[in-house]
C-alpha cells in the first residue's frame, strides 16, 4: 500500500470525506483516525485538510496552536484561509429577540481591528518559522454576533 501514487491517497480520503463540507472542522475528527496508518497517509490527509481552512477569530489561538513544532509544515500547505470575524453583542443582551439593539460600531471597529492585528501577528509568526514565502488567500467571509461572551462586560 505505501507504493501508491499520491493522487490514490487523495482520491481514498476524498472517499472518506464524501458528503462533509469543507469548512466543517469534523472533516479533520473523521479522517484523524488514518493519520497512524503511514507517513504517506498523514501527508495526504494534511494536504486535503490544511489546503483550506475556516477559522472564527474567537477561535485564532486554536488555529495558531494547529501549526506548533513539526506541524510548522502544514503552513505551507494552506493556500486559502476564511475568517469569520466574532463581534460582541450589546452588553446586558441575550440575543434572543432584540431587533432594535443598535450595534456599537466603534466596539466592533475595534474588535475588528484586534482580531486582524492577532490574525496577521499569528501568520507572521507561522511564516517566520517556516523559513520560506508561501502565498496564502485571505477571504473575509462575514462577522457575526456573539451574544453569550457579551454578557456581564
Amino acid at each position: 500500500m505505501e507504493k501508491l501514487a499520491p493522487e490514490l491517497y487523495d482520491e481514498i480520503i476524498g472517499f472518506l470525506n464524501r458528503g462533509i463540507s469543507e469548512n466543517d472542522t469534523s472533516t479533520r475528527d473523521k479522517v484523524a483516525q488514518y493519520l497512524a496508518i503511514s507517513r504517506k497517509w498523514k501527508d495526504s490527509i494534511e494536504h486535503r485538510t490544511f489546503k483550506e481552512v475556516c477559522v472564527r477569530t474567537d477561535e485564532l489561538e486554536d488555529f495558531a496552536r494547529v501549526f506548533i513544532g513539526a506541524n510548522i509544515v502544514r503552513r505551507a500547505v494552506l493556500k486559502r484561509l476564511s475568517i469569520i470575524f466574532i463581534l460582541l453583542g450589546p452588553p446586558g443582551t441575550d440575543g434572543c429577540c432584540d431587533i432594535n439593539i443598535v450595534p456599537d460600531r466603534e466596539a466592533d471597529s475595534k474588535a475588528f481591528s484586534e482580531s486582524v492585528r492577532k490574525l496577521f501577528s499569528i501568520l507572521s509568526d507561522l511564516e517566520e518559522r517556516l523559513g520560506e514565502p508561501c502565498p496564502i488567500t485571505l477571504i473575509f467571509e462575514d462577522a457575526e454576533r456573539n451574544f453569550q461572551s457579551s454578557k456581564g462586560n
